[in-house]
C-alpha cells in the first residue's frame, strides 16, 4: 500500500480483505485443512493489519473442473448469481488446465491464527469490482438480519417480561 501512495501514517496492510491465499494452517470446524487448499480473506483489512487480531476468517475456494458432470450448469448458475450461497471466482494463474473457474463457498467459515495467514502464500487479489461483488456476498451471506429477525427478538423480550 505504500507503494501504491498512501499516507506512511496509515496502517501496513500485507494481506487485504479479499486476497486469495493457500495455506495449511487453516482449521474447519477444528480439523486443519490439507492438500494445498485454497481461500479468500473474509476479514475486513483494518483487522488484518499485524497484531491488530489474533485470528482471521476465511472462506473456502473450490475448483470446478471441465470433467465434472455438472460444471458447465454450475457455471451457468455463478454467472447469473443463482446461488447465494457460492460466488463464481475465475481460474487462477496456479490452477491446472482443466479448471474452468474457481467457487468462493460461504457455507462454512475457516479460522487461521494472524500470524500464520501472514506467511500464506497469496495467489490473487480481488479486483475492485470482484472486492464490491465479493463484499456484497458477504454482508448478504454472513451479517444479512431477516426482516423478521426484529419482530421474533421482540415477541422473546416480551414473553421473557411476562
Amino acid at each position: 500500500t505504500k507503494a501504491c501512495g498512501f499516507d506512511e501514517k496509515d496502517d501496513e496492510f500485507s494481506i487485504l480483505q479479499g486476497d486469495i491465499v493457500s495455506t495449511e494452517a487453516a482449521y474447519f470446524l477444528g480439523e486443519r485443512v490439507t492438500n494445498s487448499p485454497k481461500y479468500v480473506v473474509l476479514n475486513s483489512s483494518c483487522d488484518l493489519v499485524q497484531d491488530r487480531r489474533k485470528n482471521a476468517a476465511l472462506l473456502r475456494v473450490r475448483e470446478v473442473r471441465e470433467s465434472d458432470a455438472d460444471a458447465s450448469p454450475k457455471l451457468n448458475l455463478l454467472l447469473q448469481f443463482m446461488k447465494s450461497d457460492l460466488m463464481y471466482l475465475p481460474a487462477l494463474p496456479i490452477d491446472a488446465q482443466d479448471v474452468m473457474c474457481n467457487v468462493i463457498d460461504f457455507d462454512g467459515i475457516c479460522q487461521i491464527g494472524s500470524g500464520e495467514l501472514f506467511l500464506a502464500n497469496r495467489i490473487a487479489s480481488l479486483t475492485v469490482v470482484g472486492w464490491r461483488i465479493f463484499a456484497s456476498f458477504a454482508r448478504m451471506v454472513i451479517s444479512r438480519a431477516n426482516p423478521r429477525e426484529a419482530d421474533m427478538r421482540t415477541a422473546v423480550e416480551k414473553r421473557r417480561s411476562k
